[in-house]
């Protein structure tokens, strides 16, 4: 609800500049996957990478950690790049969703007395909820999008680790 409250008032924050023009947030929705893979390879390198690197140089682990090469842990690495990779586009859309509540409602409930948790529930909520829905249908099918991902950082590994249905189709249709 913190979030949501804080997303809700800067969405609401109805200053108008060229500075606050929301295109640079699209700057890593429209980059390539691939180059998102390859930086995040780098980035998560297990010698050098700064992921490894800085905790190591700062005694915060002991050894390092293998986000890619490690089974346990490969498949939650793919999962926070391509969230990383998404949510600046679900954040525009809710933020739309929040730009289309009309401030003298708020006002007008205020007025009346009503609380914050009263405008979130019965403002904020019923006009953002057509937004989120299409914000949850849209990243399902993207989800689906995995493909680059893990061909360039895991191959599917390690083992079958990281191999899911649009790779398993892309190793039965090419590679057997």
């Amino acid at each position: 609800s913190y979030g949501f409250s804080v997303i809700q008032d800067f969405a609401l924050w109805k200053v108008r500049t060229r500075f606050w023009n929301f295109d640079w947030l699209n700057l890593i929705k429209i980059l390539s996957p691939m180059v998102a893979a390859l930086t995040w390879r780098m980035l998560l390198n297990v010698r050098f990478g700064p992921y490894n690197y800085i905790p190591l140089k700062l005694n915060l682990i002991a050894e390092s950690i293998g986000w890619l090469v490690n089974a346990k842990m490969a498949l939650w690495g793919l999962m926070a790049i391509d969230i990383w990779q998404s949510t600046p586009f679900i954040f525009l859309i809710i933020y739309a969703g929040l730009l289309c509540i009309p401030t003298p409602l708020i006002e007008s409930a205020r007025m009346d007395g009503a609380s914050d948790w009263d405008v979130l529930l019965h403002i904020t909520v019923p006009i953002v909820k057509p937004f989120v829905l299409i914000a949850i249908l849209i990243r399902t099918i993207d989800s689906f999008k995995t493909f680059d991902y893990i061909q360039v950082l895991t191959k599917g590994g390690p083992g079958s680790a990281t191999t899911t249905l649009t790779y398993l189709g892309y190793l039965l249709g090419f590679r057997h």
